[in-house]
């Protein structure tokens, strides 16, 4: 199965069956979907259940923006569903962002450090002065928290070590 962003995982088509399996999986703390079971199908049941999950914990709100229009929100993987198949349903592996901020964290232009603070990677927006003045209000900010919890530290050292390795 090609790898794809948490944004498409969203759009896919669902198995009804398999997103109420997946939300018992969540319920019992077993976050893991194992790549020789997953299909297309399940990709977006699987997203599915940890969306409602994760966006539920944020109440709907973008952790970052504020954004509040439900089809503007994405639940996204902080360790890449592709990276570990044992956390892909673990809700501190997942932030609610909305479409923007989701792009700019899936591909590094925006980081998040250990005490939640927002960091944009100016070097990566180089001289696109409309992404940099979308972005700039959000730098250096604290990330919303979520009704329970936060997202795993460890997990966000795995995005940064991924996203630096990528470089």
């Amino acid at each position: 199965m090609a790898l794809q962003g948490d944004a498409a995982a969203e759009a896919l088509e669902v198995d009804p069956d398999e997103v109420k399996a997946f939300r018992e999986q969540i319920k019992q703390d077993n976050y893991e979907v194992l790549d020789s079971t997953a299909t297309v199908k399940t990709r977006g049941s699987a997203q599915r259940a940890f969306a409602e999950k994760v966006k539920g914990n944020y109440g709907y709100k973008c952790a970052i923006t504020g954004i509040v229009t439900k089809s503007f929100l994405i639940a996204s993987h902080i360790v890449p569903w592709g990276e570990d198949q044992s956390i892909r349903l673990d809700p501190s592996n997942g932030i609610c962002l909305s479409l923007l901020v989701d792009r700019a964290f899936e591909k590094g232009y925006l980081l998040i450090n250990d005490d939640l603070t927002i960091r944009i990677d100016w070097a990566k927006v180089g001289k696109d002065y409309v992404l940099r003045s979308v972005l700039k209000p959000y730098d250096g900010r604290k990330l919303n928290r979520p009704k329970n919890g936060a997202p795993n530290l460890e997990y966000l050292r795995t995005r940064r070590a991924l996203i630096a390795a990528a470089t």
